[in-house]
């Protein structure tokens, strides 16, 4: 493969996974607005409590299988095979567990109906990921690419025809779990067309000995993303639940783009782990500046715009929610700056250190939940969040600054001008408030952040330089010339 034809199965893939993440958005304002806030609640508890189980779905048989099967592609019958054994037993064990603890939580009769469909859908949807590290590990990209885009549009596309047809929840459950039955099988034709599954039975105790530390540091991650909205749930109600859902999950979208951007930099990031310590420092500081630049406009225009935007994508009875939409705009902040800490933690091999952080803030989540819910009911729930966001970033980000022996104040010069910057934007955005609608403003106000971050020069030659080094499809050159070497 040319390193064209490689950086053009890279954007694609990077293309096809901003799209699924803005179609899951589109898909969740059109439940919102068209369910109401309580049906809305409904489907919402139904997916947090199930995704707090999903996790264990393959016990980090998937990640493993993408780690040893890219170094050792004759591994990947083996790993397929045994993977698939341990997710089909798994599937079965938590569908009953999770149908027991429902019951046993008094769920009205609704929840345990939309359960049990929507339990089922989600196991089958959560099925990819054993697929998707095989294709992965197989560099077959564009499969992965197509099918979360014919995933996503097929979905918002019965979702969009069931709500002019009839607005309900369970008709949107039936909807989610043929979708996902039709991805299922679509993975196992084509994933099967690549690698015979083989099946070792006396390898699996191996092989989950192996992949356990990657099981752990996700559970800590879907408990930390999931447990407020069942909490919510048990103590409130699906009202609470739907306000607090409807706000959260329009911010969470935009956490695809630090995502994205480290999943493109990773392969540099772990080649540097290895060879180049100052080198591995630079770029992780390079992409914290860039991902802090991009995350105070966006959280200006959900703080100051937070009443406006929900009154656009949600309608007016989910103006309630507007507190928890400003209170999770300044997570933005939080989270875009010290993402690069946690993933350069996994770069130096330091993968028990970050389970072990998650597991602290996942903790303290729940504490923080079990006190404030009672009191301020989901608004508690996103200052829990917020609490735990600092923690997680801080606790990230001192651990690989005092690892890196890089002065803690000294990494931080470059956030004042960019909070200066921001201050700037968010005076003028007030200003122009009751004089533009909330596109025209954020457009003038994030042009003049811009400018002035230009002239300060935020960015320094020397990160436009890394930055193109690691992001090499936005060097034509640097393409032209690699491609010419390779051929």
């Amino acid at each position: 493969m040319t390193i064209r034809k490689t950086f053009s199965s890279t954007l694609f893939m990077l293309f096809s996974r901003i799209f699924f993440r803005i179609m899951s958005a589109l898909i969740g304002i059109l439940l919102a607005r068209y369910l109401g806030i309580e049906q809305f609640g409904q489907y919402a508890t139904v997916i947090a409590f199930v995704n707090l189980f999903m996790v264990f779905n393959d016990l980090g048989v998937s990640r493993l299988s993408l780690l040893e099967g890219s170094r050792d592609k004759e591994k990947l019958g083996t790993l397929l095979g045994n993977g698939l054994i341990i997710e089909l037993v798994l599937s079965l064990v938590l569908f009953g567990l999770m149908a027991v603890i429902v019951k046993l939580i008094g769920y009205s009769g609704i929840i345990v109906n939309l359960f049990i469909i929507l339990a089922i859908a989600e196991l089958l949807f959560e099925s990819r990921k054993i697929y998707q590290s095989t294709l992965q590990a197989l560099t077959k990209f564009s499969l992965i690419s197509w099918q979360q885009i014919i995933y996503s549009v097929l979905f918002f596309l019965l979702v969009l025809a069931a709500m002019f047809y009839k607005p309900e929840v369970k008709l949107v459950a039936y909807i989610q779990l043929f979708v996902s039955a039709l991805l299922f099988l679509f993975y196992l034709i084509f994933v099967f067309k690549y690698v015979r599954p083989i099946v070792k039975l006396r390898e699996i105790p191996s092989l989950l000995k192996r992949s356990w530390i990657f099981c752990i540091s996700s559970v800590f991650f879907i408990v930390y993303f999931q447990i407020d909205a069942v909490m919510l749930s048990i103590m409130k109600s699906e009202v609470e639940v739907g306000l607090y859902s409807a706000a959260y999950r329009l911010v969470v979208a935009f956490y695809m783009i630090p995502q994205i951007i480290f999943q493109v930099a990773l392969p540099q990031i772990y080649k540097f782990s290895l060879s180049n310590k100052e080198k591995l420092i630079r770029i992780t500081h390079t992409i914290q500046k860039f991902l802090l630049a991009i995350a105070v406009p966006i959280t200006v225009i959900l703080w100051l715009g937070a009443e406006q935007i929900i009154k656009i994508v949600y309608g007016a009875e989910y103006l309630p929610a507007t507190i928890v939409m400003q209170i999770m705009g300044v997570i933005i902040i939080i989270r875009f700056f010290t993402y690069g800490s946690s993933e350069s933690i996994t770069a130096i091999n330091k993968q028990k250190v970050r389970a072990g952080i998650e597991g602290i803030t996942a903790g303290l989540n729940i504490v923080l939940n079990l006190f404030l819910i009672p009191l301020y009911s989901y608004t508690g729930s996103a200052i829990a969040t917020l609490i735990s966001e600092l923690v997680l970033g801080v606790l990230f980000y001192v651990y690989i600054e005092r690892y890196f022996q890089h002065g803690i104040l000294k990494s931080l010069k470059y956030l004042l001008p960019t909070l200066i910057c921001g201050s700037l934007m968010a005076i003028i955005f007030f200003a122009l408030s009751d004089k533009m609608n909330i596109i025209f403003n954020s457009i003038i106000s994030t042009s003049i952040y811009l400018l002035a971050l230009y002239f300060i020069r935020f960015l320094e030659s020397y990160d436009i330089k890394l930055i193109k080094e690691i992001f090499p499809f936005l060097d034509k050159s640097s393409v032209n010339k690699q491609n010419i070497s390779n051929e």
